[in-house]
């Protein structure tokens, strides 16, 4: 039997009012005072223009969303700060020579309106192919003002389907009628602060009138509803997320009755092809090993059957399925084994089996889905290294794989070598990480190491961003590590580090770190991790503080005993725990990082970096980790920025701030 625990008097409850006068008057003196300190350093200037002149680079590739012989891209540039949303005829783009056409310009869109948009993404309808739901964010922030958009007038459509600022997802249903999840009013919201009801609204109708089509719980997590289409037809799909890891799938019918799919509650939807929806399985089941994809007759379902799963692809050995994606007939996936990608196609038989067949791509290399056609079976993908930039490759069937374009090299890969080594862990677990290193080093040297561990997310080596590439050309290693609690090698490598088994990440993650210094690669060492890895990077130098000399603790949680209190938190549980249950709580207890901080220990220096408009992970987890650590006399700085949302910046001009913020900032630290 188990009880509410007791929350402990917490002095610093008020930073949590995110836009509270004395929350934002600390965070200014903060801001003000990091600022003055890193950007009156000589190498400031030099490292923001320069991560400017990445991130703006007009030689990087366009990524393609590919529809009715258009290739769809957004793209943002010096010129294009918050960026245009364009299209470019199919055989133009496969030229080499795009003629991007623009459909929105989101700067002028700013300027003329008087507000601070960011690009949320659109839903283009099919099959027409003349209009859009569109939508876009207030600083960079995942609620999303909705949109409906006519792509020949390009002008928002009068009387359209408009949802003011909201945590909304819509999906087509057919040219006047739309699934929407949103905020409906008062009793509509979930506990985690998202959609518990699904609504058809029809067009010139009022929102507030849309037929309910189904409804959760308030303490379930949330439900998203969507429309499958393939060359079979359109197939509407509602979604019940009972907990992060726990969901139903139903399919509606032309009736509007609700059938359930023949799914456990621990699969994930990845997509449909030729009228048969593809999940992935996280636990075993008669149809195949967790992580395994399996398939079901979408038809059936509808018709109140229960179909028979088919196994469509086994996990490979050592690994896992990352991806898929569904083209016209055809099902790609891509694999990682031992953290090296490689990609397939999948068939399915007339007799029902489906037939995998390897696609020639780069080895050794990160292997990622960027594109299907749902009129054909053409694959875009992405192949890129750690020294390696991004390419973007094409299959087509009966034809040579091809390179469609290149990013820019932006330093000599021949300066540096590549390695992938391993830690072992407190239980004895091997733990891959990957380091690059200059050649021409000579004994230890400073290091980067960054990890996530958390969430099934995998941790893939990719050319390094800004900030690596700043530190390798200073002299210095970055390693990643792939710790429990990543996707990385499958369900098990996940499960492995779930809540009351949390401490076997930050194990993990200590033992990579322990490594890099015992085997002489390092000599200063510091870490860095965002969201779930800022708690990552916070409860290791909390445990283990001499072991570590810099962290960069990015939009973190921090205060495990009320993270489910603030924003999304609730929605987490699953993967962390509740501390509203004694037992949880027991164990959340011992890491959470606001609670084990210490006035007597000798902590590195911190920098925290967070964001006014994440309305994700709460700011005032950075806020209360830094006015506790500087109440008991230790050093921290701190950048809050005021856009960005999640993702800490909300624009190419942001994000080179922050770069060469943290770049500046972490070579003061080590001595570099």
């Amino acid at each position: 039997m188990t009880t509410k625990s007791s929350p402990a008097a917490d002095p610093y409850l008020w930073l949590e009012e995110v836009e509270g006068d004395e929350a934002l008057g600390q965070v200014k003196r903060w801001n003000e005072r990091t600022s003055a300190t890193v950007s009156a350093s000589p190498l400031f200037a030099a490292y923001e223009r320069r991560a400017r002149e990445i991130y703006d680079d007009e030689r990087r590739i366009a990524m393609p969303s590919v529809l009715d012989g258009y290739i769809y891209n957004f793209w943002s540039d010096k010129t294009n700060l918050r960026g245009v949303w364009r299209r470019s005829p199919e055989a133009a783009y496969l030229s080499g020579s795009p003629e991007w056409d623009v459909l929105l310009d989101v700067d002028a869109l700013c300027e003329t309106e008087n507000a601070n948009w960011v690009w949320g993404g659109a839903d283009i309808l099919r099959p027409d192919g003349d209009r859009a739901i569109v939508m876009l964010s207030d600083g960079g922030k995942d609620a999303v003002v909705v949109r409906e958009f006519d792509l020949q007038t390009r002008t928002f459509v009068v009387g359209g389907h408009t949802v003011p600022d909201a945590k909304t997802q819509t999906s087509w249903l057919d040219r006047n009628a739309i699934f929407i999840t949103s905020d409906f009013g008062e009793g509509s919201l979930t506990a985690s602060g998202y959609p518990r009801q699904v609504r058809k609204w029809i067009r010139g109708t009022e929102l507030a009138d849309a037929p309910l089509i189904d409804e959760v719980a308030v303490d379930e997590i949330r439900v998203h509803a969507f429309v499958a289409r393939d060359t079979t037809g359109a197939w509407p799909v509602i979604v019940r997320q009972k907990s992060f890891w726990s969901s139903s799938v139903f399919h509606l019918a032309p009736d509007d009755q609700l059938h359930a799919a023949p799914l456990p509650a621990s699969a994930t939807l990845v997509g449909s092809v030729g009228g048969f929806m593809v999940a992935q399985l996280h636990e075993d089941n008669d149809a195949g090993p967790a992580g395994a994809l399996v398939a079901y007759d979408i038809a059936a379902v509808v018709e109140g059957k229960q179909p028979d799963l088919e196994l469509v692809l086994n996990p490979p050995h050592n690994g896992s399925i990352e991806a898929a994606s569904g083209g016209k007939s055809t099902l790609f996936a891509s694999l990682i084994e031992n953290v090296v990608g490689s990609i397939v196609r999948l068939d399915r038989s007339a007799e029902g089996v489906w037939i995998a067949t390897k696609l020639p791509a780069p080895e050794n290399s990160s292997i990622f889905l960027a594109a299907t056609d749902p009129d054909s079976d053409r694959l875009f993908f992405m192949s890129v290294g750690l020294t390696t930039p991004q390419t973007l490759h094409l299959y087509a069937p009966g034809e040579p794989v091809r390179e469609i374009a290149s990013a820019p090299t932006r330093f000599d890969a021949d300066l540096y070598s590549v390695e992938q080594k391993f830690a072992t862990s407190a239980d004895g677990t091997r733990v891959p990480y990957f380091l690059v290193k200059p050649k021409a080093a000579v004994g230890p040297v400073p290091t980067l190491l960054y990890a996530y561990g958390g969430f099934r997310a995998s941790t893939l080596p990719s050319y390094v961003g800004p900030l690596a590439q700043f530190l390798l050309e200073a002299g210095c290693a970055y390693a990643i590590a792939n710790i429990r609690g990543g996707g990385e090698f499958g369900p098990a490598w996940h499960a492995a580090a779930l809540r009351e088994n949390r401490q076997r990440a930050f194990d993990d993650f200590h033992a990579v770190a322990a490594n890099l210094k015992a085997d002489g690669t390092t000599s200063r060492l510091g870490i860095y991790g965002g969201s779930n890895g800022g708690l990552l990077v916070g409860v290791a130098y909390t445990q283990k503080p001499e072991l570590y000399d810099a962290v960069i603790c990015s939009v973190p949680l921090a205060d495990m005993q009320r993270y489910h209190k603030l924003l999304a938190g609730a929605s987490w549980v699953g993967e962390y725990g509740d501390p509203d249950n004694a037992d949880d709580w027991e164990f959340l207890s011992r890491y959470s990082p606001y609670h084990n901080l210490s006035a007597d220990a000798a902590y590195p220096p911190v920098l925290f970096q967070t964001s006014t408009k994440d309305d994700r992970v709460h700011p005032g987890h950075a806020r209360k980790m830094a006015a506790r650590m500087e109440e008991m006399g230790h050093r921290i700085d701190y950048y809050e920025n005021i856009d960005g949302g999640h993702g800490g910046s909300a624009d190419n001009s942001q994000a080179a701030h922050v770069s060469a913020l943290l770049t500046t900032w972490l070579r003061t630290q080590l001595d570099i």
